[in-house]
């Protein structure tokens, strides 16, 4: 462009990188904020001469301001002038001597520029095409090459013979919370390397997460894929074990065989990552995605549907487990449990649909919603003057973090003239490991209102012997984990233990999950207070509750 207003705007508003064969003065230097190049050539005019150079503007490529300072410093001194002499004319008319001489240093400059910006493109999209392929952290192809590499070697003819698995390191995220990020990507990288060692050269592998990886492989049966995925884990096991002494990987895998029309490999990690979940939720190493599967993702995404429903027509009703004195076998209370009577279900159990509760962000609702019909029910027990029953609700962290938690429980009981007495509030285990003081002031406000208070699930999660001094609960309720190895001698003298401390301090001890003869009989000789299990008996609705009482 000629020297004009257009042009000025255009570098004034940042939509050009470089500009060329422009005479500038300090002004507009610092106006522009430009960056001037060397001088590339001095053109003599009636007033001395005039220097010329490039400048770039701020929004110029650093890279591109380098390669082409390197190619103008490349040009000599000499080849400059002889180019110059070479070019002016013999007998130049004078009115255009300057602009000829423009003209000639600009293509001579420009076929120079040009052929350096070729080169730095080609070597730019070649850079930048490693990049995208590549996982940054282990050097490995990445799932852009992943899709790339399927897409060349899977076809119509050998797609039977491959499978794709989610491997995944459950626990990877110790690493970096124990020893940093830096251990953690050496150790996925030195996992990466010990993948593609046993990798052939039509299979491939990239990772898609931190500790999640995707494979592509060949089999012949399930049985030596099966071997074979044993193999990679001892390898990873054993790996992390020389780097890292104090971790233990924890593996899990899914598994999915592609079938002839499985083209979309997207589809196909999807059911091998679904598989992984399930092996994980069933503490399994590995799983294969099959119809059971298929149904129980489905049965997941329409529940994820119905909970609105259920929660609106109050179909999330408790069922009652009785509480036994350890020594008479008498009933003591009943512990509420949820289920979903779903219409379209019939009676759904809290591992159906605990997960979805938990995804959508309701299980508080749900705790709230059992409470209130607990309450209504020892309400109805009230007006027919029949006798209350001690009942125990649980809350997950759903309910107890919520801020009006404790105000919320007194007004449902004041509501349905239910004595707060003869409610127990169980938290789980789970939750008295988070915030020690936060659950000291809720405790403490909930035994203000009249209820009494119950840890549940203790050995079977985080908390201590040493986090109850301070909490002012009634109960402990010993999780079923501890009395599940009756044999082990070790159980004996830790159930004795903990019984004899909890009594010391005030509390008294209940055990659920009590299955058999053995369990009761240890249960009575550590001086455990209360049991629970299908033992005794398994829940019930309220109607056969209110028929046993």
């Amino acid at each position: 462009m000629d020297e004009n207003v257009e042009r000025d705007n255009l570098i004034k508003n940042l939509q050009v990188d470089m500009i060329s064969a422009y005479p500038f003065n300090q002004e507009q230097i610092e106006a522009y904020n430009l960056t001037l190049s060397e001088k590339y050539f001095s053109i003599p005019t009636e007033q001395g001469t005039e220097e010329l150079y490039f400048a770039f503007t701020s929004i110029a490529d650093p890279v591109m301001i380098s390669r082409i300072t390197d190619a103008l410093q490349s040009i000599t001194s000499e080849q400059k002038e002889q180019l110059l002499w070479s070019k002016i004319p013999k007998e130049p008319e004078i009115t255009h001597k300057r602009t000829d001489i423009i003209i000639i240093a600009l293509l001579f400059v420009s076929t120079a520029l040009l052929i350096v910006m070729i080169s730095f493109v080609r070597k730019y999209k070649k850079g930048l095409m490693k990049q995208i392929h590549t996982d940054q952290m282990t050097g490995y192809g990445n799932h852009v090459q992943l899709f790339e590499d399927y897409a060349a070697l899977i076809t119509d003819h050998n797609r039977y013979s491959y499978c794709v698995v989610n491997l995944k390191i459950e626990n990877i995220s110790y690493i970096s919370e124990v020893h940093g990020y830096v251990e953690r990507d050496n150790t996925l990288t030195h996992i990466s390397h010990i993948i593609q060692s046993q990798l052939s050269e039509y299979e491939m592998f990239a990772r898609i997460s931190e500790g999640s990886f995707i494979l592509v492989i060949q089999y012949l049966s399930q049985q030596q894929l099966t071997q074979r995925l044993d193999q990679l884990y001892l390898d990873i096991e054993n790996t992390i074990k020389q780097e890292s002494k104090d971790y233990v990987a924890s593996l899990k895998s899914g598994i999915y065989f592609l079938a002839i029309h499985d083209k979309d490999l997207n589809l196909a990690i999807n059911h091998a990552v679904q598989a992984r979940k399930y092996a994980q939720n069933n503490n399994l190493s590995y799983a294969i995605y099959d119809e059971a599967i298929f149904k129980s993702i489905n049965l997941v995404k329409e529940l994820d549907q119905e909970v609105i429903t259920g929660l609106e027509n109050n179909e999330f009703i408790p069922y009652f487990q009785p509480k036994l004195n350890v020594e008479s076998l008498e009933i003591v209370g009943f512990e509420a449990l949820s289920r979903w009577q779903n219409k379209k279900r019939g009676l759904l159990f809290p591992g159906d649909f605990i997960p979805v509760l938990e995804k959508n962000g309701l299980l508080g609702e749900v705790d709230i919603a059992l409470f209130r019909n607990v309450c209504q029910l020892m309400g109805q027990r009230v007006n027919d003057k029949k006798e209350l029953l001690h009942i125990s609700c649980n809350f997950s962290r759903y309910s107890f973090y919520r801020p009006d938690f404790c105000t919320t429980l007194k007004e449902i009981a004041q509501e349905q003239q239910v004595p707060t007495s003869y409610l127990e509030i169980e938290i789980s285990d789970h939750i008295s490991a988070e915030n020690i003081p936060e659950i000291i002031s809720k405790v403490n406000e909930l035994k203000s209102y009249g209820f009494t208070v119950a840890l549940d699930n203790f050995g079977g999660g985080y908390s201590s012997i040493m986090d109850l001094k301070n909490c002012s609960i009634d109960t402990l309720k010993l999780d079923k984990e501890m009395i599940k190895d009756i044999q082990n001698p070790k159980i004996h003298s830790i159930m004795g233990s903990i019984v004899e401390m909890c009594h010391d301090i005030g509390v008294e001890v209940a055990c659920q999950g009590v299955e058999t003869e053995e369990q009761l009989q240890l249960l009575k000789h550590v001086d455990c207070d209360y049991a629970q299990g299908y033992l005794f008996y398994q829940p019930m609705p309220y109607s056969e509750l209110d028929k046993l009482i």
